[in-house]
Parts: C-alpha cells; sequence; structure tokens
C-alpha cells in the first residue's frame, strides 16, 4: 500500500505496526488529488532566495572538479619529476597550491551559501506555519494536539533545514563521482571496472538500511509529540491534575510515553549499528577501501601510483 505522506510504497506486514503515516492510499485519493508535492512546494521556497542557491551550486560543483584535478597533477609530479626527470617541479607544485586554494574557496562559498540557504527557508516556513495557525477558528485549535504541533514544528524544520544544507553538497558529489569514473577510467580501465563491481552491492544494502531506519525514526518523531503532548497539558492544567489528585496517574502516563519513545529511539538505532558493518566488508573489495576514496582522490591516487 502506498504511504499519503511519504508516498512511497510499503508491505502490508508494516501497517499491522500502526504507524501514523502508513494510510492506504486508496482510502482517500480525492484527498490528495490537486495538491502539489512536497518537492514543488520547497522549491517554491527556495526561488525565494535565489542568490544565495545560485552561488552554493556552482561552488559545489567546482569544488568537486577541483578536487578531481588532484590525482591528475599528483600522477604528472610522480610520472613526469620523480621517474622519468623530464618535467619542472615548481610548475605543477603551483598549480597543485592553487588548486587547492581554489578548492578552498569554492568550499567556503558552499558552506556559507548553503546554510543561508536552509536557515532563510526555515524562517519562511516557520512564518507561513504561524501565519496559518493565527487563520484557524478555534474548534480547530482545540482539537490540535499541541504536543505534536511544537515537537514536529521543531524537528521537522530541522530536517527541512539539513536536506537544504546538504543538497549543495549532493550535487556535488553526484558531478565527483561522475568525473572520478572518468578519471579512474582514464587511468587504468582495468581497475576501475574492479572497483565499479562493489556498487551494486552498496546500492542494495544501502536501500535496506534506509527501507527500516524510515518507518523508524518516523515514528519516533511521533511518540516525540506524544511526550511533549503530557507534558504540555500537565503543565498547563497543573492545578486541576492537584486539585483531583491525580499525579500518580500523569506520572505514570509520562513514564509510560518515555518508554515507548526509548524503544522506538533504540529501534531506530540498531539499523545504522548494523549495516555499516556490512558496507565495511564489501568496500575493502574495491582499490579505495571506504565510498568517499573509492568514488574520491584517495582511489585514483592509487591508480596513478
Amino acid at each position: 500500500m502506498r504511504c499519503l505522506r511519504c508516498a512511497r510504497w510499503w508491505p502490508p506486514s508494516m501497517l499491522e505496526r500502526n504507524y501514523d503515516c502508513l494510510l492506504p492510499a486508496r482510502t482517500a485519493g480525492p484527498l490528495i488529488a490537486g495538491k502539489s508535492g512536497w518537492i514543488r512546494r520547497l522549491a517554491g521556497y527556495l526561488l525565494k532566495h535565489r542568490r544565495n542557491l545560485a552561488l552554493a551550486l556552482p561552488g559545489a560543483v567546482l569544488g568537486s572538479a577541483c578536487q578531481t584535478l588532484v590525482p591528475l597533477i599528483a600522477r604528472q609530479i610522480v610520472d613526469g619529476v620523480i621517474v622519468r626527470r623530464d618535467s619542472p617541479l615548481w610548475p605543477w607544485l603551483t598549480l597543485l597550491v592553487g588548486v587547492a586554494v581554489a578548492r578552498f574557496g569554492f568550499t567556503y562559498l558552499r558552506r556559507y551559501r548553503g546554510s543561508r540557504v536552509g536557515l532563510e527557508v526555515q524562517y519562511d516556513l516557520r512564518n507561513a506555519m504561524h501565519d496559518h495557525l493565527q487563520t484557524m477558528d478555534l474548534d480547530n485549535l482545540d482539537r490540535m494536539p499541541t504536543g505534536q504541533l511544537v515537537a514536529r514544528a521543531s524537528s521537522d524544520f530541522m530536517l527541512v533545514q539539513g536536506l537544504l544544507n546538504y543538497l549543495p553538497i549532493l550535487s556535488g558529489n553526484v558531478l565527483l563521482m561522475v568525473l572520478s569514473v572518468g578519471v579512474m577510467f582514464y587511468l587504468s580501465p582495468l581497475l576501475a571496472i574492479v572497483s565499479l563491481i562493489v556498487a551494486p552491492a552498496l546500492f542494495v544494502i544501502s536501500y535496506r538500511m534506509r527501507w527500516r531506519v524510515f518507518p523508524a525514526t518516523w515514528d519516533g518523531q511521533q511518540r516525540e509529540g506524544d511526550v511533549a503532548q503530557i507534558v504540555a497539558e500537565d503543565v498547563n492544567g497543573v492545578r486541576v491534575v492537584k486539585a483531583f489528585g491525580q499525579e500518580d496517574r500523569e506520572l505514570g502516563r509520562i513514564v509510560d510515553a518515555a518508554k515507548s519513545l526509548y524503544g522506538e529511539r533504540m529501534r531506530a538505532v540498531r539499523p545504522p549499528a548494523r549495516y555499516p558493518p556490512r558496507v565495511g566488508g564489501v568496500t575493502p573489495q574495491g582499490p579505495g577501501g571506504s565510498p568517499a576514496r573509492r568514488w574520491g582522490p584517495g582511489s585514483l591516487m592509487e591508480l596513478s601510483l
């Protein structure tokens, strides 16, 4: 069945765990008709900050390009200067230092402008949520769970900010991977093919990890909202609780909610503790020893030597 909130397909067995986001799409198809997806709506907020976005993305792309040039320069230094001795050293060292300085500048541009985009979009989203709450009537506000609103407003906005901060890095990493594969085939096609053999295994392991982490983290956020809801109710109605002598009952409620939250958090950390060792067992088969080194200049350096 397909989830209405995350728009992903889940096996029927997952529905038995009573996740709030796992709602069959066929039961409420007309409800989502005509509504734009979250990516399109988020793009609308991004377009309000075109300047920072236009500076962050080229900074990430150019920084990745500079990172790809490093092993080529190192190869020329090793082969031309040290081995054959038919090339001067200083021009290549100057070029290497220049590429390092350029990469530092592009990385600074990407991090600074990308972080500003994330913070500004988060600020716009908070204002939009506040404006929407001001337009709601009292009946809807009374039925709205305060704890879920406070907890999810904080955690979800932080996730959006992290996603936007990672967007320039993701674009740079995609370009870095493509350029690195090209340079690897240019330096040594055979070793490049050996390095690419483990890519499908890494994809399968990563996908299986995401399949288990996503519902666990989502349900953990729901339980966090439940804890915040109980705390908000007890703090605002502390006089009523004391007047009716319900301190033990409310204490039991928050203890049960905290235990449920702890259990979901522990369930969310088990997959990250289980799958990275599998990735570590797969990646040494390639020349880099890790995904970052295999797709980055570390593997290219080893190929050049």
